[in-house]
């Protein structure tokens, strides 16, 4: 009885956390702010296109989004600086290209913004705004400075023979290090319906770190712990089950059929190849 009405609670909370991020892909109107007006035209307020892209659910203005990609830049060259000891010409270089990566994505989003219409605008205005606005939503969510940047190609040239084998060792730690964590934070948010022992929760940690993962984890926190949930998901069956009781299984696999059904999106987010 305990298991079936956690399992009704699994299946009401990931239902609804579906809805509202597969409506910000689909366009819903509670979960991206439109409303349509009588006349079946949809009203767009300029913010909700600054929301859409970033993901700005609390309103950050452009000028503190790009602040905290600034932060960003400066906090990865410094730790590079640190694993390779770079000079001070070196990281001066870095974080010019980090700098570029930014400029060149906000002088895009600024062109692409002077093209949006805003107002009253027609449905099929609004079909072909979100076909415009998409790939921004995916760069975003894929991380600025991702292997396809200017940073990170640029670091290959800047980096001296001898600190390329520490370049390498650090970002392979730092991908682990991120990954790690969104793993950690999504079994913990499970465990509010799936309390697991000390021992059942390492278990499952480590069987998902030994997982060749396909999911990008970047900047952007908001669909991490789905992506986590879809990555989960692609394990056999056989490897995952033993870990629970019965009844425990049968939450869980509530958990692992969301991962799968969240797939789509996923990938039309960025987030998975």
């Amino acid at each position: 009885m305990i298991a079936k009405r956690r399992l009704c609670s699994v299946t009401k909370v990931l239902a609804l956390l579906a809805v509202i991020l597969c409506s910000c892909c689909t366009q819903q109107a509670d979960a991206i702010q439109v409303f349509i007006a009588q006349d079946n035209r949809i009203q767009i307020d300029p913010d909700q296109i600054v929301m859409w892209i970033f993901n700005n659910n609390n309103r950050r203005s452009v000028d503190q989004i790009r602040q905290e990609l600034e932060e960003i830049v400066q906090t990865r060259v410094d730790l590079i600086a640190h694993a390779c000891d770079l000079t001070p010409e070196q990281q001066q270089k870095l974080t010019l290209a980090g700098e570029g990566d930014i400029h060149r994505f906000f002088n895009e989003f600024q062109a692409l913004r002077r093209t949006l219409p805003t107002g009253s605008v027609t449905q099929q205005e609004y079909q072909e705004m979100w076909q415009k606005i998409q790939p921004f939503r995916q760069r975003y969510n894929a991380g600025l400075f991702n292997d396809d940047s200017l940073m990170a190609k640029s670091v290959r040239y800047i980096l001296q023979e001898n600190q390329v084998s520490r370049y390498e060792e650090f970002e392979q730690r730092r991908r682990q290090r991120y990954f790690e964590s969104a793993v950690r934070g999504t079994i913990a948010m499970m465990e509010d319906e799936l309390p697991l022992t000390a021992e059942q929760r390492e278990k499952l940690i480590k069987l998902v770190l030994e997982q060749k993962a396909d999911i990008r984890v970047q900047q952007t926190s908001y669909y991490q712990m789905y992506a986590v949930l879809y990555q989960m998901s692609l394990i056999p069956e056989g490897q995952l089950k033993p870990i629970f009781l019965d009844n425990e299984w049968v939450i869980m696999k509530a958990f692992l059929d969301r991962g799968r059904q969240l797939q789509a999106m996923l990938r039309q987010e960025g987030f998975i190849q």
